[in-house]
């Protein structure tokens, strides 16, 4: 591969899927897939962008990218981009190992924990979700799929819910939706908070992502929404979501590989156009489960091929967009904590910078706060479980084990003092003595979870906006609301 060495030093003491070679593999199969087969460019100008980097056009828009276009748009790509929050403190520094997870703010529907049901999604949920976002403090980022139904018209939903999102968290929005309409209004709204163009573009607090359609189909819609963030130099995630033995063979290298693909068209797009742009390179590769025809969010499978992708993403040197703390299950259960637990720590552990969709039920149709502050709760015990240990003449603590000798203990000890505030203590697990008052008055570990959500819900004040800004959002949200 030209141009990117080192992965070996980015790997090193990471546990990893793929190894070299088979990295080098799937490369190779990628770049003679966008060789020979090709993909569909429904747009003109991305066609356009895509000739003058040395791809051939054959027909009307089946296009052919050649080696050399791939490889120089990975040369030109920034290994790591910075995103920060609304009042312009760094939040993110995506690249590496480096990994930060995110909240989905809007399903279709919410599982609501004060009146236990779910419900049709609305922009108010939407908030609620932003809120216990904000809250939480290993939730690092939260993203807008524009589903609520409180909007007189569907275009208004993207920006109705990125209204409630900015005014319920100081934390890094992803704006994700599927018509092209909105896109405009949202950009005006995020440059109105930050104060202009300029401000946003030095400081972007919002990233976006779009989507190809797989296998091998790059819509008009998906390329001119990543053509415009590029434009308005808004960091861009262009992933695809495949499902094995449906959009995609039903082979796991295969599906890594097609995910690469479909990836590294739009970073190809994205560099031609303007070199250096910030790209976000990844995928959500799962499989359909045959028994229930549904695309599942709690396979292992979709765990494996996350940790590959994650290995293609290092091998390429680029940051990876990646998916963690979701579930298949309709309730926040043994099942959803099971998969959620296990889908983290494969998350974390492959080293996946972005990994979003924390704390949704039912193959992402359920968006539940009760799911997100159990996931918090995971991954501030698994940031605890993967840190690095320092090792020094004061860690090691030969002296101190010295002075105190064989037999004694350390209680009393400054060191223990200046130290025991260090390790990781729980929020939500039970670690009380069996019998005593304090576990008899414990309640379930389900309704502890309810009580802190509720609590957090109802008391959490996000830092708010400038009152003018916050003013004419709240106008605006009026116009649109149904």
């Amino acid at each position: 591969m030209a141009g990117r060495d080192g992965c070996e030093m980015l790997r090193a003491g990471r546990p990893v899927v793929l190894s070299d070679e088979q990295m080098r593999r799937i490369h190779e199969a990628t770049l003679e897939l966008l060789q020979r087969t090709g993909v569909r460019i429904r747009d003109p100008q991305a066609r356009d962008v895509l000739v003058g980097a040395g791809a051939e056009v054959t027909g009307e828009d089946l296009v052919r990218i050649p080696p050399e276009a791939v490889e120089k748009a990975i040369d030109r790509a920034p290994e790591s981009i910075r995103i920060y929050t609304r009042t312009g403190d760094e939040a993110m520094d995506l690249g590496g190992h480096r990994g930060y997870f995110g909240s989905h703010a809007d399903c279709p529907k919410f599982l609501d924990p004060i009146m236990r049901t779910t419900q049709a999604g609305t922009s108010k949920h939407a908030g609620i979700n932003a809120r216990v976002s904000d809250y939480l403090r290993n939730i690092d980022f939260i993203i807008l799929g524009g589903s609520a139904k409180d909007c007189r018209e569907p275009e208004d939903r993207p920006p109705l819910v990125f209204i409630e999102l900015v005014s319920n968290t100081v934390k890094p929005i992803g704006v994700c939706h599927g018509a092209e309409a909105p896109y405009d209004v949202v950009m005006e709204l995020a440059r109105m908070v930050v104060g202009g163009d300029e401000q946003l573009r030095a400081k972007p607090f919002i990233f976006h992502y779009w989507e190809p359609t797989t296998p091998l189909v790059h819509t008009g819609e998906a390329l001119r929404k990543l053509m415009w963030s590029v434009r308005d130099g808004i960091p861009v995630v262009y992933t695809p979501m495949l499902m094995a033995g449906g959009t995609c063979p039903c082979s796991f290298a295969s599906e890594v590989m097609l995910c690469s693909a479909e990836s590294l068209v739009g970073l190809v797009i994205a560099q031609e156009m303007q070199p250096g742009a910030p790209f976000i390179f990844g995928g959500i590769p799962t499989i359909i489960d045959m028994r229930t025809t549904i695309c599942s969010y709690g396979a292992p499978e979709m765990w494996l091929m996350v940790m590959a992708v994650t290995d293609m993403a290092h091998y390429y040197n680029l940051p990876m967009f990646g998916t963690a703390g979701c579930t298949d299950a309709k309730e926040v259960d043994q099942q959803a904590a099971i998969e959620a637990a296990l889908s983290c720590a494969t998350s974390i552990m492959s080293g996946a910078n972005l990994i979003h969709d924390i704390g949704l039920l039912d193959h992402a149709e359920i968006a539940s706060p009760e799911m997100m502050v159990l996931c918090d709760e995971i991954i501030a015990m698994l940031r605890a479980a993967t840190q690095e240990i320092e090792v020094s003449d004061e860690t090691l603590g030969l002296d101190l084990i010295h002075k105190v000798g064989p037999g004694g203990h350390f209680l009393t000890e400054e060191h223990t003092l200046e130290n025991f505030r260090k390790v990781w203590y729980p929020t939500m697990m039970d670690r009380s003595r069996f019998g005593t008052r304090a576990a008899k008055v414990l309640a379930s570990f389900t309704e502890r979870l309810n009580r802190r959500t509720r609590e957090i819900i109802e008391t959490h004040q996000p830092e708010p906006l400038p009152r003018e800004v916050q003013e004419e959002l709240e106008r605006r949200q009026k116009a649109w609301t149904a």
